[in-house]
């Protein structure tokens, strides 16, 4: 079921999976998945600058409080006051 595009996002969309989770796919990879317990994010072995913004943009526009940035070419993930190593499938507890 498809929910709605990001605010200038090509080649993506916004939608809620069989299991109630909202996700935002780029091109063929769901790069933010979430609900009201948990963030998943995952590249698809794509860390390209468009698909880190692509999961700003949804943390923006969800008010899902992470940012995912660069440190001498390393993934980073700030998520409540914390700077976490980015790994594909990192997940992200929320209300804790």
């Amino acid at each position: 079921m498809t929910r709605g595009m990001l605010s200038g996002g090509v080649a993506t969309g916004v939608y809620t999976d069989e299991h109630g989770y909202l996700c935002c796919k780029y091109h063929k990879t769901i790069v933010v998945r979430w609900n009201a317990s948990t963030i998943t994010l995952d590249t698809g072995h794509w860390k390209t600058v468009t698909t880190k913004k692509r999961m700003n943009q949804v943390s923006a526009e969800f008010g899902l409080g992470f940012g995912v940035w660069a440190k001498r070419g390393e993934w980073r993930v700030s998520f409540k006051g914390k700077d976490l190593e980015f790994k594909d499938g990192i997940v992200l507890v929320r209300g804790e």
